[in-house]
């Protein structure tokens, strides 16, 4: 469980710094859009160490996730050819990995 715990806050801590990154330096839309997918193997980490099972399907996940994430979702779209809105886009996951920093802490 430690394993699975420090697994998600490494990979959540890996996403805000590149996106920190990208957003100050690169601003390129296909960093954010493999940032967005790493973070869908974040969010199936988080939901193994919560609920102790582990889904492959995103689509099973994000039925599995109440309220629905608001980042798988939008990973989701971005995976079948949405635009990315820069900004907005980034602001939405670097919130959400600091918060899965903040709550996955040693």
């Amino acid at each position: 469980k430690q394993a699975v715990k420090r697994a998600i806050r490494i990979g959540a801590c890996n996403i805000y710094h590149a996106c920190v990154h990208n957003f100050v330096h690169e601003k390129d839309d296909d960093i954010l859009r493999s940032l967005y997918k790493s973070a869908v193997f974040v969010i199936q980490a988080v939901w193994f160490y919560e609920a102790g099972k582990y889904i492959k399907s995103k689509t099973e996940l994000q039925q599995s996730i109440n309220p629905p994430s608001v980042v798988l979702t939008t990973a989701q779209e971005l995976k079948n050819g949405a635009s990315v809105n820069f900004e907005e886009m980034s602001e939405l996951l670097l919130n959400w990995s600091k918060a899965i920093i903040g709550g996955y802490a040693e």
